[in-house]
């Protein structure tokens, strides 16, 4: 009998996947947050729980409009990074550094081919840089960049969120 509890015990804890050992203040939820910081928070939030942000004007042909940027250095090397169109609402977060992760264990430094197992095909893929590429998933409010063409694996060194089904008002594809 003892033998049989030790056995199921052992199954039951290799069934679950290492993935989900992420704590929670370090889960990356797409389409709702990374951490404690959520897409439902203003920029005023953040500030009150970060410190002042360094703020950027954020413009380039991959974006279907200018973003302030709003940076906060003091989570290194987790750099967490919030960006709105008008100072008040945020559009995205993201973030760097291999402390968070998602439920299915994709965080910075995952390899693409996790990705896909993980989360399957992208909606878009934006080529950035020539050595960059935006993986999109716009369903679920998750964007991915990964460093390409070299040979690390195609890492991911960028995850960010979204409102899931906003893809296309920020960036162009």
């Amino acid at each position: 009998m003892r033998l049989v509890v030790t056995v199921s015990l052992l199954a039951l804890l290799l069934a679950v996947p290492a993935a989900s050992q992420v704590p929670d203040d370090l889960l990356i939820v797409p389409g709702v947050r990374i951490g404690k910081w959520t897409l439902e928070m203003s920029i005023d939030d953040l500030v009150q729980m970060n410190g002042p942000a360094f703020i950027a004007r954020l413009e380039s042909q991959e974006f279907v409009s200018a973003f302030q940027r709003h940076v906060w250095t003091t989570f290194v090397p987790e750099n967490l990074e919030a960006v709105s169109r008008d100072g008040k609402k945020v559009v995205w977060l993201s973030v760097g550094g291999v402390k968070f992760k998602t439920d299915k264990g994709i965080g910075f430094q995952s390899r693409r081919s996790a990705v896909e197992t993980a989360y399957g095909k992208p909606t878009a893929e934006i080529d950035f840089f020539r050595v960059l590429r935006r993986m999109i998933y716009d369903s679920i409010g998750l964007r991915l960049t990964i460093l390409f063409g070299t040979s690390l694996g195609d890492p991911v060194v960028e995850v960010l969120v979204f409102g899931p089904g906003t893809a296309k008002s920020i960036w162009r594809f």
